[in-house]
Order: C-alpha cells, then structure tokens, then sequence
C-alpha cells in the first residue's frame, strides 16, 4: 500500500489555468504524469505520451533524452508540440517572441 503524503508545492497547483500540454516518454514517467494535471485548474490538457515497447519493456522504452536525439524524435515529439502550439495560437498565446 501506498502511503500518501502532504506535500506543499502542489497546493496553489489549482490556480494554474493556461492551456496544458504533458510530453512524457513511456520511458520515463509516462502515465505517471497524468496525475499532475489532473490537480491544474485548466480544462484544456492535452497528455501526449510517447510509447513504443509493451509496460514490460519500459526501461527500453522511449526515454527523455530521445526528445533530442532520437531519429525518430521530430515526428513523436516536436512535431506533436510544433501542432498543438499552432492549434492554441488562436487563444491570444504568442509564440517564438
């Protein structure tokens, strides 16, 4: 059983309202780090989890370095980040100034 704590970093965690976009490799936190958006008080999260092997496999799975060197890395990660910043352009977020 786990034994949850209080901790006090995540009490104003409610009053964070922008547009959310989670990346998490499955090699690295993964599913796990859905449960911190779940505490944002925006409605608009988006969770992009990057997996290519089985649950069994995640130490071999996509990890955080693969963000930046990964072949594969353009099409999974910043191509994904590149759309959803242009599909939250039209809510008056500029980006790249």
């Amino acid at each position: 059983m786990i034994e949850v704590q209080d901790v006090p970093f995540d009490d104003n965690y409610h009053l964070i309202d922008v547009p959310i976009f989670n990346v998490c490799p499955a090699g690295g936190f993964g599913e796990l780090s859905i449960y911190g958006t779940t505490l944002m008080g925006s409605t608009d999260v988006t969770n992009h989890i990057i997996q290519l092997e089985s649950a069994e496999n995640a130490l071999f799975d996509f990890g955080h370095i693969d963000l930046y060197i990964a072949p594969e890395a353009e099409q999974l990660f910043w191509q994904p980040m590149l759309d959803w910043m242009i599909a939250h352009s039209h809510q008056g977020f500029v980006f790249g100034k």
